[in-house]
């Protein structure tokens, strides 16, 4: 291994002789006298969080073109790990991204996280209307209990979201700046797998509940609490076809920050060392995708959210093919076919009419430089209510 001398032991008794010295330090026993010349030193972490990878951060359809870099970190021990996701909206000619940073050395894991995000609103014809900027700083603590066959992780956390216009269109009105100071609580549990030749996770299920209050710390605009669910199944079909279902409702009180649903942006799937429950957090889940209509659609938007997602994925073709220069391969093609629906509304136990759209999805798993692989997916979804449209787009990231 890079920065190691490895020995050869040519009889019990005799000192190790080394076969190679590519760097300064060596792996020795505890008792075995230190050869001349090398030192020893304390463990440090610092040599090894320099980040070794990239890859790009893409997310472009008709609202949004993002393109930028994503990258992270850790230490050989798995103590000290981060993660950096930073683009650039040319379309809304902002700044977006994350920076996450996971301390793992004692139970539980503390994390911290910071993000910019833009959140479009439409008005009533379905014109663009305002760019706001959203920030998001948050502390949280995990508690995970992780089994062979399901992994359960307890969730609390502190957040603060500041949102501030950066666009409106002529004649519109500039809104305040807005702050959602929260508290909440949250109960993961996945059972999900996926095994080397999948197309995707094929089996298992993964439940997020999460309990949010505005209440509990001073100095919040908006008030109230927030309950939200998100369930997913994974049924294997026959010859790696696999049916993902999801069903996700979120619940307001008083005047919470609103529900959102519309466009198709996903998390990104980054590489990591570690259960991606620890990464990704399910706590401030305000927006939902909703392939086949826009973000920021009026009728879309409500303190109350119910979505359904049902998706069919088969494979293509198994490639298992690169390139030396550069370092790319692609690794298999699958297809999906999609149909979901929901709504968003404000007062009453159920929604009136939900918004139905469906598509199809062509999904390549791509190696980078040997090791780093990820999911880019090009899709075309429709929306069937009259607020429908047509769309095509191009992200990292499955769809869930």
């Amino acid at each position: 291994a890079e920065g190691f001398d490895i020995y050869r032991l040519d009889a019990p008794a005799a000192l190790p002789t080394p076969i190679a010295a590519p760097g300064p330090s060596a792996i020795v026993a505890k008792d075995d006298p230190v050869p001349e010349g090398l030192q020893v030193s304390d463990y440090s972490p610092y040599d090894g969080l320099r980040p070794r990878w990239w890859f790009p951060h893409v997310a472009i359809d008709s609202q949004r073109t993002e393109l930028g870099v994503i990258t992270s970190g850790w230490d050989p021990l798995l103590r000290h790990i981060y993660y950096l996701d930073l683009g650039y909206d040319f379309s809304n000619q902002s700044v977006v991204g994350s920076v996450d940073y996971i301390y793992d050395r004692f139970y539980p894991t503390f994390k911290l996280h910071a993000s910019r995000s833009n959140s479009l609103y439409l008005e009533s014809n379905d014109d663009l209307q305002r760019v706001t900027n959203s920030d998001t700083y948050l502390a949280e603590m995990v508690l995970p209990y992780l089994q062979y066959r399901r992994d359960i992780t307890l969730h609390a956390a502190a957040y603060t979201v500041r949102d501030a216009d950066d666009w409106t269109a002529t004649g519109v009105a500039p809104q305040a700046d807005r702050t959602d100071n929260v508290l909440g609580y949250a109960f993961v549990y996945d059972s999900t797998r996926r095994y080397p030749l999948s197309i995707s996770r094929s089996r298992g299920v993964q439940l997020s509940v999460a309990a949010e209050t505005s209440d509990a710390i001073d100095g919040s605009d908006y008030s109230g609490e927030v309950y939200t669910l998100d369930g997913r199944a994974f049924l294997s079909l026959a010859g790696e076809h696999v049916l993902a279902l999801r069903l996700a409702g979120g619940w307001g009180s008083a005047s919470p920050r609103s529900f959102r649903l519309g466009g198709s942006v996903s998390a990104s799937s980054a590489p990591l060392p570690l259960d991606p429950a620890l990464l990704n957090s399910p706590f401030n889940q305000r927006e939902f995708a909703l392939r086949g209509y826009d973000s920021g659609l009026v009728e879309l938007t409500g303190r109350r959210m119910l979505l359904a997602s049902a998706e069919w994925r088969f494979p293509l073709a198994r490639i298992e093919r690169g390139y030396m220069a550069p370092p790319m391969a692609i690794h298999q093609v699958y297809g999906s076919v999609f149909a979901e629906t929901g709504d968003a509304w404000d007062t009453g136990r159920s929604p009136g009419d939900y918004s139905t759209g469906a598509g199809v999805e062509a999904n390549a798993e791509v190696n980078l430089f040997y090791d780093l692989a990820f999911h880019l997916r090009l899709g075309y979804a429709y929306g069937f209510a009259d607020n429908g449209s047509n769309q095509v787009y191009l992200q990292l990231g499955s769809s869930f």
